[in-house]
């Protein structure tokens, strides 16, 4: 009887390390993990370190507007656009001809390979409109709307 609760207690000990180093590791559980069109990859693709970049598309090209490592704030624009997922938005929604769209702007999260440089591979990215109403997250093909939550925080960062 004893070995059996030597044994669970162990067994609880290592799945809690293990979801502890999945947790700082990884941005998604595999376990609860979904492959969708916003993350097509596979799980493993999305790890910590992690940032995103807001840019803004200016006369002379695109240029950086803010960078940011929060690990909540990954989590929050992977959930909003992940939430409206399959909601219809078509290419009219994303360039609506009959207002004034604003400037175009791109979300970049990336794995970095060098915290001191900002350089790593692009895991997920998407562009919008200042004050359009859905994101292109698959380049010119697939469109999510973005919810008001998630406009609140581009139009503070962007």
């Amino acid at each position: 009887m004893r070995r059996i609760g030597i044994t669970a207690i162990l067994i609880s000990v290592l799945i809690l390390l293990s979801s502890i180093f999945i947790n700082q590791k990884f941005i998604f559980n595999p376990i609860l993990f979904e492959q969708d069109k916003i993350t097509s990859n596979d799980w493993s693709i999305y790890r910590y370190p992690a940032q995103i970049e807001y840019l803004s598309f200016e006369e002379n090209g695109w240029t950086e507007t803010s960078r940011v490592n929060d690990k909540k704030e990954i989590h929050f624009i992977f959930n909003e656009l992940k939430k409206h997922k399959e909601t219809v938005s078509s290419e009219s929604d994303f360039f609506n001809r009959n207002k004034e769209m604003g400037k175009e702007k791109l979300v970049v999260i990336r794995h970095l390979t060098s915290q001191k440089e900002g350089e790593g591979p692009i895991i997920f990215q998407f562009s919008y409109y200042e004050n359009g109403n859905a994101a292109d997250v698959g380049n010119g093909v697939e469109f999510v709307p973005i919810s008001d939550e998630l406009k609140v925080l581009l139009e503070k960062l962007n």
